[in-house]
């Protein structure tokens, strides 16, 4: 008998560019996403968030803050993570709200997020349109200014959200494209 995963979604309209899909760090793993993708299991789902701000308000961080070291700065934390970057332009596939977080956002989350944060497809995502990025907790807790220019001057302003704070993973990465293009 097969599971079966919850039947009625609601299609989102607007998904963002890039989104994020984050898991627990493992070495192992990341070199598993970098070769084939992120998989979808049969009646599943591949998670996302869309336009989140907040690493404390992602999944599965908010569950699992409450089993990490509370002497420590929250920060610290989100380096356990890995941070899988989506490139939606590369990829052709439906979106829907996430029902499983769909009513707990007020729940475990800060009043920024919304259900529209949590996205799921029922696809694969390939690994051509993922790029792994890293926590670096000097440049979160720095915050380096956004730089923003038109005719006549520039604004500075800080990070719009903690995402933007993250570094990108060269070895993982170069190792994707190493695989794509079969250079060995």
């Amino acid at each position: 008998m097969t599971k079966q995963c919850v039947t009625t979604l609601e299609k989102i309209n607007k998904v963002s560019r890039f989104i994020w899909h984050i898991t627990p760090y493992s070495h192992l793993i990341n070199l598993s996403i970098a070769e084939v993708g992120l998989i979808c299991p049969e009646n599943y789902f591949v998670f996302a968030h869309n336009n989140l701000k907040l690493f404390r308000d992602s999944y599965p961080y908010f569950l699992d803050s409450y089993e990490f070291d509370s002497s420590l700065p929250v920060q610290s934390h989100f380096s356990r993570y890995s941070y899988w970057r989506i490139d939606t332009q590369l990829i052709d596939v439906e979106w829907y709200i996430d029902p499983y977080m769909a009513e707990d956002v007020s729940v475990y989350c800060s009043n920024q997020a919304k259900a529209e944060n949590f996205i799921c497809t029922k696809s694969a995502i390939p690994a051509r349109a993922l790029a792994l990025f890293d926590f670096d907790y000097d440049r979160f807790v720095d915050r380096p200014t956004r730089l923003s220019f038109f005719e006549g001057g520039f604004s500075a302003a800080p990070c719009r959200n903690d995402f933007d704070t993250l570094v990108y993973n060269k070895t993982i990465n170069h190792f994707k494209e190493r695989l794509a293009n079969k250079k060995f």
